[in-house]
């Protein structure tokens, strides 16, 4: 699952350089779906992102918003750092800790790590998606989704 999040990673660092060659206006533009703009997706992906792990972590939520990131730049300096954050989490997760339940604020429903993680990594590629029809509607090659010729870091403890 880590490699998953890994890849997921990876694919938002070529959505963020691919972003540089965006004019501000396209960048911000509001559009037809999803979150409505590059801007506003990348930091819900954020946002949603934080706030599972925080529940996870019985933390309260925190969330992310556009005083926290406000430019591509700064977006890509939160990415950063919560991938790190995020890395130092994986490493404390067991087979046990997969299996706790979580009752995130947000909702009266309840969820297990496992479930929360693999929901993580379908948002994101969810979302992606949504970039990529933004891309072609610019005329121009989104970034590819393929996972099969990433080099990935092997995470095959769980």
């Amino acid at each position: 699952m880590q490699q998953l999040f890994s890849y997921n990673w990876q694919v938002r660092e070529e959505w963020f350089a691919w972003c540089e060659e965006l004019s501000s206006n396209d960048f911000f533009l509001l559009r037809n779906g999803g979150q409505r703009s590059f801007y506003r997706t990348f930091l819900h992906l954020l946002d949603v992102e934080k706030s599972w792990v925080l529940a996870i972590e019985g933390k309260p939520d925190e969330p992310i918003t556009a005083d926290d990131a406000s430019t591509l730049a700064e977006l890509k300096d939160l990415s950063a750092r919560q991938q790190k954050e995020l890395n130092r989490f994986f490493t404390d997760v067991t087979k046990e800790t997969l299996t706790q339940i979580v009752s995130p604020v947000w909702t009266q429903h309840s969820y297990s790590v496992n479930v929360i993680l693999q929901h993580l990594i379908a948002h994101e590629i969810h979302h992606v998606g949504q970039l990529s029809v933004w891309a072609r509607e610019l005329n121009r090659q989104p970034v590819s989704a393929d996972l099969i010729d990433r080099k990935l870091p092997d995470h095959s403890r769980f």
